[in-house]
C-alpha cells in the first residue's frame, strides 16, 4: 500500500506498513520495498479521485499490472487494516509537501514570517525562461 495523501494526514495516521510517497517519487518507492522487482499490485490511499488516478497512470508505466484505491483510511480500518500514529519511515527532510516554517508564521513568529516572504518571493528567480514566458500579469 502506497499512502499519496499529503505527508501530515499520513503522520497523523495511516495503515500499518504502507509507505507515504508523493507522484514524482512514486516508481523510485516502488522499487526501494522488495528486491524482486516491482509488484503486480498495488493499492494507493488518496484523498481525491483526481490524485488517485495520476498516481495509478505514474505506477502503469513502469509495468504495474493492478491498481486499486482506497479514499482515505475508513473502509481500510473497516475491512480489519490496523491503523497506527505517527511516521515510522519517512524523515521530516522528504516531506517536500509541507513547509514547517510556514506554520510558525501564522503564529505571531516574526522571524518565521520574514523566512516565509523572503522564500516566496524568491520563488521567480528559480524559474527558467520558458517558465516566465507563460505567466502575464495584467496591467
Amino acid at each position: 500500500m502506497i499512502d499519496v495523501r499529503a505527508s501530515a494526514a499520513y503522520h497523523k495516521e495511516h495503515v500499518v506498513s504502507s509507505c507515504w510517497s508523493i507522484r514524482p517519487q512514486l516508481q523510485k518507492t516502488l522499487l526501494s520495498g522488495d528486491a524482486s522487482g516491482l509488484p503486480g499490485a498495488v493499492v494507493l490511499i488518496a484523498d481525491h479521485t483526481q490524485t488517485a488516478a495520476l498516481a495509478a497512470a505514474e505506477l502503469r508505466e513502469p509495468g504495474v499490472e493492478e491498481v486499486r484505491w482506497s479514499q482515505g483510511l475508513d473502509d481500510l480500518a473497516a475491512a480489519g487494516y490496523g491503523l497506527q500514529q505517527g511516521a515510522t519511515e519517512s524523515a521530516d527532510a522528504e516531506r517536500i509537501d509541507f513547509l514547517f516554517f510556514v506554520h510558525d508564521c501564522h503564529d505571531g513568529n516574526r522571524a518565521a514570517a520574514e523566512q516565509y516572504l523572503s522564500w516566496k518571493t524568491g520563488l521567480i528567480a528559480q524559474c527558467t525562461e520558458d517558465e516566465l514566458a507563460v505567466f502575464r500579469l495584467p496591467h
